[in-house]
């Protein structure tokens, strides 16, 4: 089953999900650890195969990206970390949550989102609600969508993404001297 696809199937999911969460914590925190250390077991071996799926430029998946992940992946840390990603995944399914973030900010704080256009991970509607959060707030904001671009957009248009931060840290800075 690819990303896509589960994810799909996780978010139909979630209101069972989130009840059985609530009702059944520590069982399914137990059970949770047991399969994300088995998906985690799982995605060391498809580590190529996931960032071929991720990336939209494929050429910048090479041997050194791939064994940068795989060595992360065997980290001791490693099993720690991605359950508490997949735990925190599960509490959020379809309910965008770095908007909500934005609060331990400092609304004069600008924000400068970079989006892959091609994201096929994170649906870009979690830009959108950053950029509503921001305006209710009255936080500076600037959503740039990426052409060319997927999840890793600062590997697939490292061109616009260093331009773009270039351009955001100019006016940042002159904003600080003012």
């Amino acid at each position: 089953m690819s990303a896509p696809e589960l994810g799909r199937r996780l978010l139909e999911a979630r209101p069972l999900l989130v009840f059985a969460m609530e009702q059944h914590q520590n069982a399914l925190q137990g059970l949770l650890r047991r399969l994300s250390t088995g998906v985690l077991n799982l995605t060391r071996s498809q580590v190529p195969s996931l960032l071929l799926s991720i990336y939209s430029n494929k050429h910048q998946v090479d041997a050194d990206l791939v064994r940068s992940i795989q060595q992360a992946a065997e980290g001791p840390e490693a099993p720690e970390a991605f359950y508490r990603i997949s735990a925190y995944a599960l509490r959020n399914i379809g309910h965008p949550s770095a908007a909500r973030l934005l609060g331990q900010l400092p609304a004069s704080m600008p924000l400068l989102v970079l989006w892959g256009q091609e994201d096929k991970f994170v649906d870009g509607s979690n830009a959108r609600d950053i950029s509503a959060a921001c305006a209710a707030r009255q936080q500076p904001c600037r959503v740039v969508n990426v052409a060319n671009a997927s999840h890793c957009a600062h590997d697939d248009n490292p061109d616009t993404i260093s331009r773009e931060l270039r351009l955001f840290l100019q006016r940042f800075e002159s904003n600080m001297m003012q």
